[in-house]
């Protein structure tokens, strides 16, 4: 049995895809911050497993041609700088690991085998190369519909063409037997699921308000138009309309106060 396959029937599999946070992809509720927050802490954990796999020591030494797969935390790096300026109005600037995040990034330091290391790489790349065309079409479109350059949001979900099938060739060549992969992916996969639980039940203290950003495309004029301008306006007072109302009431009665008191003074 090939590891894809040990990988694709483990127990915790489909509960990750089936995570809430993940299916919001495929729905209108997506928002750019949603794909920054992940991104946010899909980062650390590449970097330290990039460097767990790149040691001259390391049991599976990737092939030349599949090194590219340890520099995903570069492509991270190039879609956040391009997302950071247009969530900074979301909260993006209150973007933290999470401390499910942070456990696991220890658990991953602590580990001594080759094997279970491996293992973890695996659930997490293979992850993403399998379900990448899926999110990357789902973010094209939601970039697409704000006027932002697309490509430069999903250069984590971009990948050669036929880098999937010449990956899982190599990886047959591996003998990996059920026993010895259960185990650690089954963690792996817990982890992940921990970390999209925590940023589910830590999205509601985002401002989910997606304003038109599409001034700040490279492409776009150096100006906001006098739509984007209007639509921004709009926007702004749906999201802050209750207070609108409460201070303008507020305004309105001070004047009114105002107004009678020079009115009694004049009168005296």
């Amino acid at each position: 049995m090939t590891i894809i396959t040990l990988l694709h029937r483990n127990v915790l599999h489909q509960a990750a895809h089936d995570e809430p946070y993940l299916k919001r992809y495929h729905s209108i509720e997506l928002t750019l911050l949603d794909h920054y927050r992940q991104l946010y802490q899909l980062l650390p954990i590449y970097e330290v497993l990039e460097e767990k796999l790149k040691a001259k020591n390391f049991t599976y030494q990737l092939p030349e041609k599949h090194r590219y797969l340890l520099a995903r935390s570069d492509e991270i790096r190039n879609d956040l700088m391009f997302l950071r300026p247009r969530v900074l109005s979301q909260g993006g600037e209150c973007v933290l690991t999470l401390e499910s995040t942070h456990l696991y990034l220890k658990a991953i330091e602590a580990m001594t085998s080759d094997h279970d290391i491996f293992i973890h790489f695996l659930v997490r790349v293979l992850g993403d190369m399998f379900g990448g065309n899926g999110l990357k079409k789902c973010m094209t479109d939601l970039c697409q519909a704000q006027h932002l350059a697309a490509e430069k949001a999903v250069n984590f979900y971009t990948f050669k063409e036929g880098s999937l099938k010449e990956f899982s060739q190599w990886l047959n060549e591996f003998a990996f037997e059920k026993e010895t992969v259960d185990a650690p992916a089954k963690t792996a996969f817990q982890y992940n699921i921990d970390i999209l639980k925590a940023l589910e039940t830590t999205r509601k203290t985002f401002v989910n308000v997606t304003p038109d950003l599409s001034w700040m495309d490279d492409s776009a004029s150096a100006l906001p138009t006098l739509g984007s301008i209007t639509k921004n306006m709009n926007t702004f007072f749906k999201a802050h309309k209750k207070e609108i109302v409460c201070g303008s009431v507020l305004l309105l009665g001070t004047a009114a106060f105002t107004l009678n008191q020079y009115y009694k003074n004049m009168s005296k």
